[in-house]
């Protein structure tokens, strides 16, 4: 497995631990939300599965990493059978005293949209992304042809957020999402909000020529944006302390040094042979005169 695979590996046994050891229900494991349907609870199981089942070669190396991804998966297994049975299901929600169950509603509902919204909002404010990413997912099925963009934009950043879910498949996922609300082409705070979005996108991914320019965009649409402006100054703030650097200046001049034409290459004046400088002199031919008498 590479590398990147056994971190998240590590990082999904470390994470269903903790909850397991939060007390956390059966839906948090799976990171998912209470209204889960069936095929996402499926897809949550085997993807966690795949990355907790003690077989994996860098969990056999380590028994210690093996017995603790052997209890993770446990808990992952038991929460996928309790939860895949409809009756099973039902009685854990109420044992869990969950009054939250979204209805499965499929026919365009602004004004329930604009409910699952106000709730996500709540949720994603205690960091429950999983469940937010549900509630949100709900609001744009049920904004129908009304503009979704909020939902879609606060979609974007919960799915960014949710690392219960596999870290390529979120991150592309946000991104795709936060793209099309920014494509929208429209000129109000929300389009400012996902700018804002994607800025914290690129800046985890190191692209901060992008993190400027979404920036840039996000505080043109809202200039009251307050972690817009935070980031800004920060962004700010490591450009002048870079160009202050005497080491950042030195590597900067040296790379000046380096844009030389491919054709030239400067040799140092210590290398150049010293050589004396030497005057040709032109000697005269002689006359017919001269080589009949010899020169006088």
């Amino acid at each position: 497995m590479p590398d990147s695979n056994a971190k998240e590996s590590n990082s999904q046994v470390e994470r269903i631990l903790r909850l397991l050891g939060e007390s956390a229900d059966h839906f948090a494991i799976l990171g998912v939300g209470h209204d889960a349907p069936q095929g996402r609870l499926r897809d949550a199981y085997f993807s966690l599965a795949k990355m907790l089942h003690p077989d994996l070669p860098h969990l056999r190396a380590d028994p210690e990493a093996k017995e603790r991804a052997t209890k993770a998966f446990k808990a992952a297994t038991i929460a996928h059978q309790v939860l895949s049975n409809r009756t099973q299901r039902s009685a854990y929600l109420q044992s869990i005293g969950s009054a939250e169950v979204l209805p499965q509603s499929t026919e365009p509902n602004p004004d329930l949209a604009r409910i699952y919204v106000h709730r996500a909002r709540q949720l994603i404010t205690r960091r429950s992304w999983p469940e937010a990413v549900e509630h949100l997912r709900g609001a744009v099925t049920l904004y129908g042809p009304q503009d979704s963009r909020e939902a879609r934009a606060l979609l974007g950043w919960a799915i960014f957020n949710d690392t219960a879910r596999a870290e390529i498949e979120r991150v592309q996922e946000a991104k795709e999402v936060l793209d099309a609300v920014v494509d929208d082409k429209g000129e109000d705070e929300i389009v400012g909000r996902a700018h804002y979005y994607l800025a914290m996108w690129n800046k985890t991914h190191g692209d901060m020529r992008s993190v400027k320019r979404h920036l840039d965009a996000a505080l043109k649409l809202d200039p009251r944006n307050i972690e817009a402006q935070r980031e800004r100054r920060l962004l700010e703030r490591r450009r002048m302390s870079s160009s202050d650097n005497p080491r950042a200046k030195s590597s900067g001049s040296a790379a000046s040094k380096r844009r030389v034409s491919r054709t030239t290459t400067e040799i140092p004046a210590s290398d150049i042979p010293q050589t004396q400088k030497v005057t040709l002199k032109k000697g005269k031919k002689p006359g017919f005169f001269e080589k009949l008498f010899g020169k006088r």
